[in-house]
């Protein structure tokens, strides 16, 4: 067993909190902050953290990917040796210096006011934040109403994490292999009835390790696909 690290460990609200992270993946992105407050980074490998945590090291990447997806790690490189995880500036600040609210202020709702958590409730916008996430990153967007009904579809078997998963592996491969944007496929298929997405949830340690980057000698290549992303 590696041997554990004895600095402080920091998990902010806004990471404890999420309920779309699983409670393995908070207690990673506490080992992350451990390891980072030496370097202001960390670089541990998966193979580290599997032997840390007596789990696979396919479990680490899907926890990464997790921590990736919801912006509260950024990775430098992804060789497997020489990667650097660094704390995203929107949690870094939030240690425990931050000041608390004051306890003698008491924030009652209007009990007139209908108050939604999600906002899948609300008549002027259908869509829950994970879905609008998730579409926002999806390289070739299309029917957003239909792409939902699909994701909702999806949720039955699968949660947000393998959806979100199935994503990252995809757009890696999209713009590792350089895809042309024409063979992008669609969001509405992706989630559709054939479950293209379930083969994008199982990658070898290689191809997971793929960095998520547009070659910048193909500037053309970069504006197709910039189109194809943000087109609704």
């Amino acid at each position: 067993m590696p041997e554990q690290p004895n600095y402080y460990a920091i998990i902010p609200a806004d990471v404890r909190y999420d309920a779309e992270l699983p409670a393995s993946a908070k207690l990673l992105y506490g080992e992350i902050t451990s390891l980072a407050n030496k370097n202001g980074y960390c670089f541990a490998t998966n193979a580290y953290f599997s032997k840390l945590y007596n789990v696979s090291e396919r479990q680490i990447v899907r926890l990464i990917n997790a921590l990736e997806t919801k912006d509260y790690i950024s990775i430098v490189t992804r060789e497997s040796k020489n990667r650097k995880i660094y704390i995203s500036c929107n949690t870094s600040t939030l240690t425990k210096m931050s000041p608390n609210p004051d306890k003698n202020v008491t924030v009652n709702p209007d009990k007139n006011v209908t108050q939604n958590n999600t906002s899948i409730n609300n008549k002027n916008n259908i869509y829950t934040p994970e879905f609008e996430e998730w579409y926002k990153r999806y390289p070739n967007k299309f029917n957003k109403q239909q792409t939902f009904k699909n994701w909702k579809n999806a949720l039955k078997q699968y949660d947000v994490i393998d959806l979100n998963t199935a994503l990252v592996n995809y757009v890696r491969h999209v713009q590792r292999e350089c895809v042309n944007p024409e063979y992008i496929t669609r969001s509405t298929n992706f989630l559709g009835r054939k479950g293209e997405f379930v083969g994008w949830l199982e990658m070898d340690t290689a191809q997971d390790e793929v960095p998520i980057s547009i070659p910048e000698s193909d500037p053309e290549y970069q504006e197709r696909l910039r189109r194809f992303g943000n087109a609704d």
